[in-house]
């Protein structure tokens, strides 16, 4: 994942940008809720408002998001 590009090399439009922040804060308050074997993309998803499908049109699974998580708190 690219922060400003999307898979195909073109730009994310600003609600795509808004969509992952908002994916990406829910994991982060999931994962310190219940670590890293609690926090599943259902629950992350739960806790977003949204389906897991939107987690998975933004991120490559689970492994893809938590490194993401990371690289955005690092």
């Amino acid at each position: 994942m690219r922060p400003e590009n999307s898979p195909d090399g073109q730009r994310r439009s600003f609600i795509e940008e808004a969509r992952r922040r908002q994916i990406l804060a829910s994991a982060v308050e999931v994962l310190a809720e219940g670590g890293y074997a609690h926090a599943s993309l259902a629950r992350i998803a739960k806790h977003a408002g949204i389906s897991k499908g939107v987690i998975s049109y933004h991120f490559d699974g689970k492994d893809d998001l938590i490194t993401q998580v990371v690289i955005q708190l690092f």
